[in-house]
């Protein structure tokens, strides 16, 4: 390791603080107005994200499942896109974003 960065590392575990830890930490919610009365989908992008996509059925909106991993869109970008296409035809959303 290069000097530089062993005193940085030096430095980050000196302070005894986690990385999430500073006052600028985000927390897990976040007060959103009503973004959901618009036209919504959900891509599931493996079988870790179950309960997403049934939350998302619940609400009522389109769920286009893919076989994949959480990063299946670096993996597999042309597979993505292709289900992201298919999410907006299941949303029946015309070019200029109304239904």
């Amino acid at each position: 390791m290069r000097a530089s960065r062993r005193r940085k590392a030096a430095r980050g575990r000196s302070t005894g603080r986690s990385w999430n830890s500073s006052k600028h930490s985000r927390s897990n919610s976040a007060d959103v107005p009503a973004w959901d009365t618009r036209p919504c989908g959900y891509l599931q992008l493996s079988r870790l994200f179950e309960p997403e996509a049934l939350a998302a059925v619940n609400r009522g909106w389109p769920v286009v499942h893919v076989d994949g991993t959480h990063l299946h869109a670096v993996f597999e970008p042309t597979e993505s896109a292709d289900a992201i296409l298919a999410l907006i035809d299941a949303m029946k959303l015309t070019e200029n974003g109304h239904g």
